[in-house]
């Protein structure tokens, strides 16, 4: 059972062995002709997404949020074949409540409550509930793009992802046997961040430098800015890389475009 006391490597351990019992057993068929049924019962158009939601408990008295909705370039659902489910285990860690994303890969993510507080706050969320938010949450992103950024020494490795309206901080999290876990502490919409309005690096700068929001100034220094570097080559270069899996994430034919030292002085 996930207790808050556990670490990284425990975590890694239950929820992986946690999902290999719930592929094994038949509940995720049964749930899927299930969600299937209600789709034909609710008279839901067969191009319609749909998302369903099953809160249940396992034998080791673990919690899973499981969602359903058609697989990913589905256009047409037209048998249980055609549905997909995300397994999500919840529990509440000494960082609040926190959710567990698990998959085949076993490369699970953990979300802290805090970026869920976050997505309310920053896309206006009425909801009070932390997993009716996380709910909306993932019922919007359920594809999860991201990039790394290792630090100089490669010593801690940043992530954020590239998310439907926004993005997710974190970091990478080594544990035993070489293996990696994605943690994900914070939410930053796009607005907030500068991207959307942003069409040069030296307006990235000045966006960074007024900020107050000190999320938003971590995501422009997970990138690499430094204040006191006058190029910034490492922050462009990696800011393109982001940008690119913006594009690549959303297909927003965005362009932005890279401002000289001359032009910056005029």
């Amino acid at each position: 059972m996930l207790v808050p006391s556990m670490n990284f490597n425990e975590l890694d351990i239950e929820a992986n062995a946690e999902y290999e019992t719930l592929c094994n057993s038949s509940t995720l068929g049964r749930l899927t002709y299930e969600y299937f049924a209600e789709r034909i019962k609710m008279k839901i158009k067969p191009q319609e997404k749909y998302v369903k939601f099953y809160k249940i408990k396992s034998k080791k008295k673990n919690n899973w949020l499981l969602m359903f909705l058609p697989k990913e370039k589905c256009e047409l659902v037209k048998s249980p074949e055609d549905i997909t489910a995300m397994c999500i285990l919840y529990y509440h860690s000494d960082k609040g409540l926190r959710l567990i994303v698990t998959s085949p890969s076993k490369i699970i993510i953990v979300y802290n409550e805090h970026l869920f507080y976050r997505y309310k706050e920053r896309i206006g969320l009425p909801f009070t509930d932390t997993l009716d938010i996380a709910k909306h949450f993932f019922q919007e992103n359920n594809q999860n793009t991201f990039q790394s950024f290792p630090n100089q020494d490669k010593s801690e490795i940043k992530i954020i992802g590239v998310l439907k309206n926004g993005f997710g901080l974190g970091e990478f999290v080594m544990i035993e046997n070489n293996r990696a876990v994605l943690l994900y502490k914070t939410f930053i919409a796009r607005d907030t961040a500068g991207f959307k309005h942003a069409k040069s690096l030296f307006e990235l700068e000045k966006i960074y430098r007024n900020k107050e929001d000190e999320e938003s100034r971590l995501l422009y220094e997970t990138l690499g800015f430094d204040e006191s570097n006058s190029d910034n080559n490492q922050f462009l270069t990696q800011w393109e890389t982001l940008r690119d899996k913006v594009l690549e994430s959303d297909e927003q034919a965005v362009l932005y475009q890279v401002v000289s030292e001359k032009d910056k002085k005029n």
